[in-house]
């Protein structure tokens, strides 16, 4: 069983603040599969701020640069092709009535 309890923000992994537990049932057989922690607005307010100070980096950018920066992500996204994939099916059996 999984149990999802980090963050990442600013750039970090980072323990949340919240403390509630969110479990996640897999509806086509009703099984534990495990638990993600939920964040609370503490969270919240420390993920909008590191991205309000990550845009300013960004804005920063040329377009050359912003080309290349997403590129990287592209790449690194489908690095995980396979594993984002398995991810986002499970992903939708759980959130599927």
């Amino acid at each position: 069983m999984k149990k999802i309890n980090r963050f990442l923000i600013n750039g970090e992994i980072v323990l949340p603040h919240g403390t509630e537990s969110f479990d996640l049932i897999n509806p086509t057989n009703g099984q534990h599969i495990g638990s993600v922690v939920l964040g609370d607005e503490y969270d919240v307010y420390l993920a909008v701020e590191a991205a309000k100070q990550a845009l300013k980096g960004f804005s920063q950018y040329g377009i050359s640069e912003r080309i290349a920066l997403l590129r990287r992500l592209k790449d690194a996204v489908a690095g995980k092709k396979q594993e984002l994939i398995d991810v986002m099916v499970l992903e939708y059996a759980i959130s599927t009535p």
